[in-house]
């Protein structure tokens, strides 16, 4: 299965008979390519208990579809995308550990060692 995106907006998941490696690398650089030219905003989120008070609260990352992103992934080098998400505070693109990070600072979520945020992240209510 390949995910090939569109520009309507959605991604499409294609399955088809692949003659060989070559076809395979063609369709995944067209979706990389399509992907970079689409790609809009991808926002991630996750609701943790409060300590301030009853409830929960959203921790969100946040991925803008800036050039700089969309050269990255038609380059193949979306392993650098996370740094440019930590660094991209002007085009408001933030990763989940600082929106923590920002809760815990301001006494909404109680602090925690960086092993535990993968295990609250994937806590399910």
């Amino acid at each position: 299965m390949l995910m090939l995106s569109t520009q309507a907006g959605y991604c499409d998941l294609c399955s088809r008979s692949i003659k060989n490696k070559d076809e395979v690398r063609e369709l995944m650089v067209s979706g990389m390519v399509q992907l970079a030219q689409s790609l809009q905003c991808v926002c991630a989120q996750n609701l943790i208990r409060r300590v301030d008070r009853p409830g929960m609260v959203l921790a969100t990352e946040i991925l803008i579809g800036t050039l700089a992103i969309s050269n990255l992934i038609r380059q193949n080098r979306t392993h650098e995308i996370r740094g440019y998400m930590e660094t991209g505070q002007a085009e408001r693109m933030h990763t989940i550990k600082q929106d923590m990070a920002s809760l815990i600072e301001q006494g909404i979520i109680e602090k925690v060692e960086p092993s535990e945020v993968k295990e609250i992240l994937e806590t399910k209510i």
